[in-house]
């Protein structure tokens, strides 16, 4: 049994509710350096599921040379992020603004936490449940202009050659993303090194401020370890540790993991690769802003199996076989349900 484990922020609320991983807070792990917003995406109520060590706040990489070259301005919101397609398209039908692989719905939980979505919380003794909210309603609406309008690629993760190819294309405006990714970006992008480049994730709306989603991962503690005292100081000082931090930012001898700190300012540029983007100064503003402005992350007990279904409403909804709308009620229904026939009490936001 290991001491210590490495977890994600989408299986770490399931693994301390159901007694995989233990309640952290009771070891008082001094988590004084670590950014509050990433630390609270590990939270439920008043336990903590992990230290976090890695923060993936997001922002876009635009193809500057496809949208020079269209006479396009690159968009700062969600509204404009919407023309820009129309517009794109209008000049060549073949451009996509986005890439919404069927295996993959994190856009729109990104989104949907952008804008404030809870999916997830507690109130007494119950969860509640908010996957159909006004906030998600407002985040599917724009994904469905999208959909509606064939603004998007669906290429899949699954066939990579196929989906770098298309990426490096020329074809594809903007990619969301977030430091760990660049560097295999960088490897893969060879017919368009240099023509990237980083803008802030888009706003809610002109007199918004930016609100960058985040990922995440954490240590945390399983049941049964024996040297829980040690392990809580092992992940503080692999959370803070300034050579581990370096090492572990540095998208060649170590994997572009972007820290959970406060203040990261030192590590953003060692975390952003030498080639991909035009002007990486303007890169590491950009991952700054990102860095300031995440937003907390709410995930829930059924969280993991939640999201296969959402995988299956959100293929369903690419290929135009249900609304944005019907997904997210569906899926509100579901999740109630299934927590309900697993003897756990959950109500509607």
């Amino acid at each position: 049994m290991p001491d210590l484990v490495e977890v994600d922020k989408d299986s770490a609320i399931s693994l301390l509710a159901d007694g995989t991983i233990q309640d952290i807070s009771q070891f008082n792990p001094d988590l004084s350096k670590l950014n509050p917003n990433v630390v609270d995406s590990f939270k439920v109520g008043d336990q903590l599921a992990a230290i976090p060590f890695q923060a993936a706040p997001q922002f876009i990489i635009v193809n500057q040379k496809t949208f020079d070259d269209n006479g396009v301005k690159v968009p700062t919101t969600w509204d404009e992020l919407i023309q820009a397609g129309k517009d794109l398209k209008a000049k060549n039908p073949d451009i996509k603004i986005l890439n919404l692989a069927g295996e993959d719905a994190s856009t729109l939980v990104m989104l949907a936490q952008q804008f404030g979505a809870k999916w997830y919380s507690v109130k007494g003794d119950k969860w509640v449940i908010d996957i159909n909210g006004p906030e998600s309603k407002k985040a599917v609406d724009y994904l469905q202009q999208i959909v509606d309008n064939d603004m998007f690629s669906q290429k899949t993760f699954i066939e990579w050659d196929a989906l770098m190819q298309f990426f490096q294309s020329g074809n594809l405006a903007i990619i969301p993303t977030s430091t760990w990714q660049l560097s295999a970006y960088q490897s893969n992008f060879q017919n368009s090194l240099g023509d990237w480049v980083a803008y802030d994730w888009p706003k809610e709306s002109a007199y918004s401020d930016v609100v960058s989603p985040l990922n995440a991962t954490g240590y945390g503690i399983p049941k049964g370890a024996k040297n829980t005292a040690a392990a809580v100081t092992f992940a503080e000082w692999l959370t803070i540790d300034d050579e581990a931090l370096k090492i572990a930012a540095d998208p060649t001898k170590g994997s572009g993991t972007f820290p959970a700190l406060k203040d990261a300012s030192d590590y953003i540029a060692a975390s952003l690769p030498d080639k991909l983007l035009k002007d990486k100064s303007q890169a590491e503003a950009v991952v700054k802003k990102s860095a300031e402005t995440v937003t907390p992350y709410s995930t829930g007990v059924n969280w993991s199996s939640m999201c296969k279904q959402l995988q299956d409403q959100w293929a369903k909804f690419l290929s135009k076989q249900v609304t944005g709308g019907q997904m997210l009620d569906t899926i509100q229904e579901w999740t109630l349900n299934d927590l309900k026939q697993k003897g756990i009490s959950a109500e509607a936001a």
